[in-house]
Parts: structure tokens; sequence; C-alpha cells
């Protein structure tokens, strides 16, 4: 019997640490390392294999120097597919770097903007 499907929040949060790891350039062993797990392990969270325990989750935060609330996504309705390479889209290293220098306040902004652009291309593409 195949082992179950990760859940899509688990990927979507594996995908977010391994978005912001890979924009600060460290390897997974350099973020196992940091957390006391091994690069296997840190494998596993992001591709969702393994859920991330809230304690771990807040190690990598420290560690990566974003907050929590950035690893778990500030809007909860947008969903990573599963099957997404959020490190190799076009642009992907530029704006999270950006990003990362926004306060929470600019963050939120920026969170509603492109919430809105999404929304304006999915009518377009549906007219």
């Amino acid at each position: 019997m195949p082992a179950p499907a990760p859940n899509p929040i688990d990927v979507a949060v594996g995908l977010r640490i391994k978005a912001v790891r890979c924009t600060l350039g460290q390897t997974q062993a350099d973020l196992g390392k940091a957390i006391g797990v091994s690069f296997q392990q840190v494998q596993k969270y992001e591709r969702g294999t393994n859920r991330v325990s809230a304690s771990s989750l807040f190690a990598i935060a420290s560690h990566l120097q974003v907050s929590v609330a950035e690893l778990m996504g500030e809007a909860p309705s947008i969903m990573i597919p599963p099957d997404a390479d959020v490190v190799a889209a076009l642009g992907t290293p530029v704006l999270v770097r950006a990003w990362c220098q926004l306060d929470d306040r600019r963050r939120r902004l920026a969170t509603r903007l492109v919430v809105e652009l999404a929304s304006l291309q999915t009518r377009e593409t549906e007219e």
C-alpha cells in the first residue's frame, strides 16, 4: 500500500522553508546542523513528507531570520500547489530577498496586492 500523499499545508510550509533557505544560500545540511537535525530530516520537512513541529518551526524561523507567520503563510487562502517548484520559479529568489526587507505592514499590503492580481488574472482567463 503506497504512503498517503503529504498534506498540502505541510507541503506549502516546506516550500516556504526551502525558498528562504535557498535565497540565503544555505544547504539542507547547514539548516539541519543549526536546528539539530539531519539534512535528510530537513529534506522531509521541505517536501512535506514530515510535519514540522512547533518547536522546530520556531528554530527554523529563528535561524533563517524570518517570522513563524511567514513560514506558515500570512494568507491561508493562498496555497502553493504540491507540484510547484517555487525555488525554480522565475524571480522567486529576488522576490524572497525583497520580501525579507519589508516590515510587517508592507508585507500585508504586498500580500493583498498579489492576491488581487491573481484574482484579476483568474477572472480574465474565465471570460
